[in-house]
């Protein structure tokens, strides 16, 4: 899987097991691996990175942590906080240039929330 660090830019069908690839984790209790690409995340999910990921399956956000949100424009990495209404999540870059400002998506367009665990850096 990977997922963009920067903002959300087409459809998608969602994450389909039949689609991923088998790894090993270097931690336990992962659902999945998700390769990382784009600069909006740097310093702190540098491009290239590979983000080990558990899906979330209850309502409580841990505001301010990194997740990956499979969306119905794509999956993206993004530290999430709370969005304007109840109805929309606001997404935010650790890299503050103005080119990738904070955005909400609506938590209906969102097919999948996945915490992330650990990154590391591919050499």
């Amino acid at each position: 899987i990977f997922a963009q660090a920067g903002s959300l830019s087409g459809w998608s069908e969602g994450v389909e097991e039949v689609k991923c690839e088998r790894v090993i984790s270097p931690v336990k209790d992962v659902d999945m691996a998700v390769h990382i690409y784009g600069e909006s995340m740097s310093p702190d999910i540098p491009n290239g990175a590979v983000c080990y990921v558990r899906r979330v399956t209850g309502r409580v956000i841990d505001y301010g942590r990194a997740y990956i949100l499979d969306t119905v424009d794509g999956p993206v990495v993004k530290y999430l906080a709370p969005g304007s209404d109840d109805e929309h999540i606001r997404c935010e870059s650790a890299n503050k240039e103005p080119r990738f400002a904070p955005y909400e998506v609506l938590k209906s367009d969102i097919l999948g929330m996945y915490r992330v665990v650990m990154c590391m850096k591919m050499m």
